[in-house]
């Protein structure tokens, strides 16, 4: 990696984080996660996706898994006001570019507004994955999000897996 590449890398992860980070509860930048990170997060949220039709992703997009009716998820103001209740939790942040794939660990999440914010500083970087670290929620600020489509947020627990469906409790 490029001493340029890694600037960029840490320059959107800081400004991302910039005033979210208590002292000590430093954001943890790993590109090596980001593959792991996009593998489980696909089997929590997409699965119902692949299971139908042999695919994680829809149109290239992640996240078109909650447009197309895969997963369930709030969309708009009801997704940010869920995912504003989840900032202070533990998780990870990851993005989804072709020549620099972003992943990283925080204690403390970004708010909506930084995540705006650092999307209009770095409009490259156009999706961003928020997953809490036990792939129990998400959150997705899609590149869409201006013209009303996202961002969304979404519970494990109301994912519908096939294995599950037509049993009785």
């Amino acid at each position: 990696m490029s001493s340029t590449d890694k600037s960029n890398f840490r320059e959107f992860f800081q400004t991302l984080f910039s005033g979210q980070i208590a002292p000590g509860r430093p954001a943890e930048y790993k590109r090596e996660n980001h593959q792991q990170i996009v593998e489980k997060w696909r089997k929590t949220f997409a699965l119902k996706l692949n299971s139908s039709t042999g695919e994680w992703r829809i149109g290239g997009y992640d996240w078109h898994v909650f447009t197309y009716g895969y997963a369930s998820a709030l969309a708009g103001k009801r997704a940010i006001d869920s995912y504003a209740r989840k900032t202070s939790h533990d998780g990870y942040v990851f993005t989804h570019t072709v020549e620099e794939p972003l992943c990283c660990f925080s204690r403390h999440l970004p708010s909506y507004a930084a995540i705006e914010h650092v999307l209009e500083l770095f409009p490259d970087k156009a999706d961003i994955y928020v997953v809490g670290r036990d792939f129990q929620w998400t959150f997705v600020v899609t590149h869409e999000t201006s013209c009303g489509v996202g961002p969304f947020f979404c519970e494990a627990s109301s994912m519908k897996h096939p294995s599950s469906q037509g049993r009785s409790a």
